[in-house]
C-alpha cells in the first residue's frame, strides 16, 4: 500500500484555501475581468460605433457608462449595483434582457457577480492597457532570489509566487543546447557541434553558445522566416488569379540579411513604409536621428538599394488585382496595407474601421481615411536598383563599348586616307538626297545621319538624283541598304535601264545595323553630270547610301568599306545589348491628395474628406499630447506621409513607440515560448487578450528601446534567463 503523506496534504489545502481568501480580498480589476466582459457582451451594440450605438449609451467610456441617459436611469452607479440599470438587465428574465436573445451569448452566473461585486467597490475605471504609454517599474520582490539570472526572472517568479507556485528546475544541457539551436537557427546541433558545448566547462559556456547562434547566418534564415509570416510573404497575389511575383524573392534577402546584421527594428520599420524616401537626401535628420549614423551603413548604393527593396512590403500580399474596377482596386489594396501595417507593427485592427467606426476600440472611421490617403498617395511599381552585378557588368560593357569605338575610329583614319587618294575619281551620296521622287524619306528610329529612303506604298516608287561624274571611266556602282525581304528593282542612268534585277539581296532585317553595301555592277560614264534613277514595285528597300568608285586605280576603299561595316553592326549590336538594371517590388510617392470617407466602405458614396494623419486612439500612448490630429509628426502638402507615419510609429515621446515596441517585444517571446505575452499578438486592441505579465511587457519594451532597438539584444536576454532554461515536460493531451 503506497505512503500517503498527510501533512503535505494539508499543507496544500492550506495553501489553496489562503490563496482563495486571498483573491476574495483582492479588487475586481477592471483591464484584467471586467473590460473583456464588456467586450464580448456589450461593445457590438454599445462601443465606439456611433452608427451601430443603442440607446445613446457606451459602456467602453466611464463618463457615457455613469451619466444619466434619456430614460431616467444610469447604466452604472459605483457602489449602488441594486440601482444600476446594467446589472438589471442581464439578470431580467424578461424581454429586456441583455444582451438580447439571440443577439450575443448571456452573461454567465461567475460573470455577473463579477460586474455586481467591481460597482459594488466603486466601479473603478481604469484606460485600455494597450492605449496608454509603458512604464518603467520598480522590479518585484520575491523570495527565491538564488533562481533568478535576470530581470525577465523576477517578473516571472514574482507572478508564480503570488499564486503560489515554483519554477521548474532547470533543464539538461543536452535538452538546453538542442532547444536553442532549434529556436535561433530552426536546425538541430551535430553530433560534433552538442559535444562541443557539453564539454566546454568554462563558466560562460552558454552565454558563448548563444553568440555564436545570433551570429550565423542561419539565424536570419530562421527569424526572417518569421517576420515574413506576419509581412504575408509569397511568390504570388494568393487571389484567385494567383498573379506571380517574380521579384518578390529580393525583399525575402532583405529581410533575412537585416535580422543577421541586427537592423536596429524601428530603422527595418522606418525602411519597409519609407525606405524609397530614406534613400537620397531627404529632411529625414529635422524629425528623427540618421538612421545610417546609427549602423554600419557600408557601400553608399547598397544601403539605398536595401532601403528600396525594403518597401516591396508595401507592394506584396493578397491584393486583388485581376479588379476591373480601378478605384475599387485602389480603394482594397490601400484597405489591405492599412490591415497589414495595423496588425504588424501596432497590432490593431484598424481595417474594421473602413465602413464604421470601430465596434470595440475607439477607432473612427474618419482616422481610417486619415491613413488611407497616405496610402492613396503612394504608387506601387518594379523600380530599378544599382546592385554591385549590374555596375560591374555596365563596366564591362563601357569598357568593349570604348574598344569597339577605338577599332572604328582606326578603320575611319584608315578610309578617310583611301578616300582623300581617290578623292577625284570617288562619288558618294545620302539616298535622301534625292532630285524627284515619290518614296518617303525616313529618319525617326534610325538615328541622325543614316536616315532612309522606303516606298510609300504598293505603287512605282521611285527616286532620281544628279550626279556630276568627275572623269570618264568605268565605276563600280553600289548600294548601301537593309532588307529583310528581296524587293528588285531597275537602275537607271540617263533614263536608260543599266540593271534590271537590281537591289535584290536581303540583309537579315530593316533596322540599320542591317544595312550592308552591295555592288550592283561596272558602268561606263562620261565626265559631266548624269542623271541616275533607282525604281522599285511595288515595294522598296531601305536604301541608306549611293557610292560610285572610279575602276582602275589601286586601293582599299572596299575592304575598308566593308570592315566598317562589320564593326558598326557590332557596334550596334553591342549597344543593345546593354545591361539593364535589376528591380524589386517597390513603393515611390505618387500625388499626394487626401481622401473622402467611403461611406459604408463604398469608392461610390464619398462623405467628407479627411486631412492625412495617424490614429489618435494611440495619442494617448506616447508620453506627449499630439494635437488635435494626433499628428505631431506634421505631413508636407507634397509629400505621401509615409515618412512621417514611419518617425511617429517608432517615436516613444511623441509618437508611439511604446506599443510598437511593445508589439515586436511580444512576437519575439511568441516565437520562443509558442504564446506571447499577450496570446493575440495581431490585435492588442479590447478583443484581444489582456497581457499575462503587463509590468514585464512594459519593462521589455522599454528595454528594446533603450538598447536601440536591437532584437538580438531581447534574444540574448530572454535564452539567458532562467525562465527560458526551465525543464519542461509534455502534458497528457
Amino acid at each position: 500500500m503506497p505512503r500517503i503523506d498527510l501533512p503535505l496534504i494539508c499543507l496544500a489545502i492550506l495553501t489553496t484555501s489562503a490563496m482563495a481568501e486571498q483573491r476574495a480580498s483582492l479588487a475586481i480589476d477592471y483591464g484584467e475581468v471586467i473590460a473583456p466582459i464588456l467586450s464580448r457582451h456589450c461593445l457590438e451594440c454599445h462601443g465606439p460605433d456611433a452608427q451601430q450605438r443603442e440607446a445613446g449609451l457606451r459602456l467602453d467610456s466611464q463618463n457615457s457608462a455613469k451619466r444619466q441617459l434619456e430614460s431616467g436611469v444610469r447604466a452604472i452607479v459605483p457602489g449602488k449595483p441594486s440601482a444600476s440599470e446594467l446589472i438589471a438587465r442581464v439578470t431580467s428574465t424578461s424581454d429586456d434582457r441583455m444582451p438580447p436573445s439571440g443577439h450575443a451569448t448571456a452573461l454567465s452566473t461567475t460573470e455577473i457577480e463579477q460586474l455586481t461585486r467591481w460597482i459594488q467597490e466603486g466601479a473603478k475605471w481604469e484606460s485600455h492597457w494597450a492605449f496608454t504609454p509603458p512604464l518603467r517599474r520598480t522590479l518585484p520582490s520575491v523570495h527565491n532570489s538564488d533562481w533568478i539570472q535576470n530581470p525577465i526572472d523576477q517578473f516571472v517568479l514574482a507572478k508564480l509566487e503570488q499564486k503560489g507556485l515554483a519554477p521548474r528546475p532547470t533543464a539538461p544541457p543536452r535538452k538546453l543546447a538542442r532547444r536553442l539551436y532549434f529556436d535561433l537557427t530552426g536546425l538541430p546541433p551535430t553530433p560534433h557541434q552538442l559535444s562541443d558545448f557539453l564539454t566546454d566547462d568554462r563558466p560562460n559556456a552558454w552565454e558563448r553558445l548563444v553568440n555564436r547562434l545570433l551570429a550565423s547566418p542561419q539565424y536570419g534564415q530562421r527569424w526572417g522566416r518569421h517576420w515574413l509570416d506576419v509581412a504575408r510573404y509569397g511568390d504570388s497575389n494568393g487571389g484567385d488569379e494567383n498573379h506571380a511575383y517574380p521579384l518578390a524573392w529580393r525583399y525575402r534577402d532583405y529581410v533575412i540579411r537585416s535580422f543577421n546584421e541586427d537592423l536596429p527594428f524601428d530603422i527595418f520599420l522606418h525602411e519597409q513604409l519609407a525606405g524609397d524616401l530614406l534613400a537620397g537626401t531627404t529632411n529625414a535628420s529635422s524629425l528623427h536621428r540618421s538612421d545610417s549614423a546609427r549602423i554600419n551603413a557600408g557601400d553608399r548604393a547598397d544601403r539605398k538599394n536595401a532601403r528600396i527593396t525594403a518597401t516591396g512590403f508595401l507592394a506584396m500580399g493578397t491584393k486583388i488585382l485581376a479588379e476591373q474596377d480601378e478605384v475599387k482596386k485602389q480603394a482594397d489594396i490601400v484597405d489591405e496595407q492599412i490591415d497589414t501595417v495595423g496588425k504588424t507593427f501596432l497590432a490593431l485592427t484598424l481595417g474594421c474601421a473602413r465602413c464604421h467606426d470601430h465596434k470595440f476600440d475607439p477607432i473612427p472611421t474618419k482616422d481610417y481615411y486619415a491613413l488611407a490617403g497616405i496610402f492613396h498617395s503612394t504608387k506601387l511599381s518594379d523600380q530599378p536598383i544599382q546592385t554591385v552585378e549590374f555596375q560591374q557588368a555596365l563596366y564591362e560593357h563601357q569598357q568593349q563599348l570604348e574598344q569597339l569605338n577605338r577599332e572604328r575610329d582606326r578603320l575611319q583614319l584608315q578610309l578617310d586616307k583611301s578616300l582623300s587618294d581617290q578623292s577625284t575619281s570617288l562619288v558618294l551620296l545620302e539616298a535622301e538626297a534625292f532630285r524627284h521622287g515619290n518614296v518617303s524619306s525616313l529618319s525617326d528610329g534610325y538615328g541622325q545621319g543614316i536616315g532612309i529612303i522606303s516606298d510609300r506604298g504598293p505603287q512605282k516608287n521611285f527616286a532620281e538624283y544628279t550626279i556630276k561624274i568627275p572623269a570618264d571611266g568605268q565605276y563600280l556602282f553600289q548600294l548601301r541598304y537593309a532588307a529583310k525581304d528581296a524587293r528588285p528593282g531597275r537602275i537607271l542612268i540617263n533614263s536608260e535601264v543599266v540593271k534590271k534585277n537590281a537591289i535584290s539581296q536581303t540583309t537579315g532585317g530593316w533596322m540599320p545595323e542591317h544595312q550592308r553595301w552591295n555592288s550592283e555592277g561596272t558602268f561606263p560614264l562620261k565626265q559631266g553630270i548624269v542623271t541616275l534613277r533607282l525604281e522599285s514595285e511595288p515595294l522598296m528597300s531601305h536604301i541608306d547610301k549611293i557610292r560610285l568608285i572610279r575602276s582602275g586605280k589601286p586601293n582599299r576603299i572596299n575592304e575598308d568599306l566593308a570592315e566598317l561595316d562589320q564593326l558598326d553592326a557590332r557596334l550596334s549590336k553591342h549597344r543593345q545589348q546593354m545591361p539593364e538594371p535589376e528591380k524589386v517590388m517597390a513603393a515611390t510617392d505618387g500625388e499626394s491628395r487626401d481622401t473622402r470617407i467611403h461611406i459604408r466602405g463604398s469608392h461610390q458614396q464619398l462623405g467628407d474628406k479627411v486631412m492625412r494623419g495617424f490614429p489618435q486612439v494611440l495619442s494617448s500612448a506616447s508620453n506627449h499630447s499630439t494635437g488635435p490630429t494626433g499628428n505631431a509628426h506634421l505631413i508636407p502638402e507634397t509629400q505621401s506621409g509615409r515618412q512621417q507615419l514611419a518617425y511617429w510609429m517608432t517615436d516613444a515621446n511623441t509618437g508611439t513607440g511604446g506599443q510598437t515596441a511593445r508589439v515586436i517585444v511580444n512576437r519575439l517571446w511568441h516565437w520562443h515560448f509558442g504564446n506571447g505575452l499577450v496570446r493575440t499578438p495581431n490585435n492588442f486592441g479590447m478583443q484581444g487578450s489582456r497581457p499575462t505579465h503587463p509590468y514585464l511587457l512594459d519593462w521589455l519594451a522599454l528595454e528594446l528601446i533603450q538598447h536601440d532597438w536591437s532584437l538580438k539584444s531581447l534574444h540574448r536576454m530572454i535564452v539567458t534567463s532562467a525562465t527560458y532554461q526551465q525543464e519542461t515536460s509534455d502534458t497528457p493531451n
